[in-house]
């Protein structure tokens, strides 16, 4: 398989397989930007993950991922293509789809953050889950979509956050409670840890048998 980016001769997929509207300017089919890995004249990355691959097979993901940590389509958008472009740069650090896909994904959540900084709260979407989603605070919410929407498990998401696994575990308790709350309905109960196996018992050393003289 030809390694390079977007433009890179047989390797770039049908038009037909390409979701554009996530990378146009105006979010809308059909507006790939111009100097974009989406482009046609985008010049071949460095030898790596094949670009192309990673695109088809990644980008549905991390657009819904996009989706679900910001407030706007627009602003989706540019996260999704944001990461896309940083893949692109760093094509040749990858040794596989899978440590492409953990790359972008860490870049969602950091340019996510960024646009919620800037972006004002947008008025109900009239889907009660996905409203009480966006009104979770940054980190309960990046931790309920990556484990909920993303599948991912507590431990791959306390990597991906930066944060120890019992923070993981407490964010995702708290998420769940508020969205419950949120939806009146009763919080989950929570899994209950796996008992740890007893600690082996060290033998209690019996002292010798003193014999009297005969």
């Amino acid at each position: 398989m030809t390694s390079g980016g977007f433009g890179s001769g047989p390797t770039r997929p049908p038009p037909d397989e390409e979701p554009r509207w996530l990378f146009g300017a105006d979010s809308e089919p059909g507006t790939a930007t111009a100097n974009s890995p989406y482009d046609p004249s985008y010049p071949a990355g460095p030898v790596g993950v094949d670009f192309a691959e990673a695109y088809r097979i990644h980008s549905l993901a991390i657009a819904r991922l996009s989706v679900l940590l910001t407030d706007d389509r627009a602003h989706a958008a540019q996260v999704t293509q944001a990461a896309f472009v940083a893949l692109d740069l760093h094509l040749s650090e990858f040794g596989d789809l899978a440590d492409a896909l953990g790359y972008l994904q860490r870049k969602v959540i950091e340019k996510a953050r960024i646009q919620r900084r800037h972006e004002k709260h947008p008025p109900p979407v009239g889907d009660p889950l996905i409203d009480a989603l966006r009104a979770l605070p940054g980190e309960q919410r990046e931790a309920m979509v990556l484990g909920h929407w993303a599948g991912l498990g507590q431990a791959d998401s306390a990597e991906l956050l930066e944060v120890p696994l019992e923070e993981v575990e407490r964010l995702n308790r708290e998420a769940r409670a508020s969205i419950a709350a949120a939806l009146g309905i009763a919080p989950p109960t929570p899994m209950p840890r796996e008992p740890m196996p007893p600690e082996p018992v060290p033998p209690v050393p019996v002292p010798p048998v003193q014999r009297g003289s005969a």
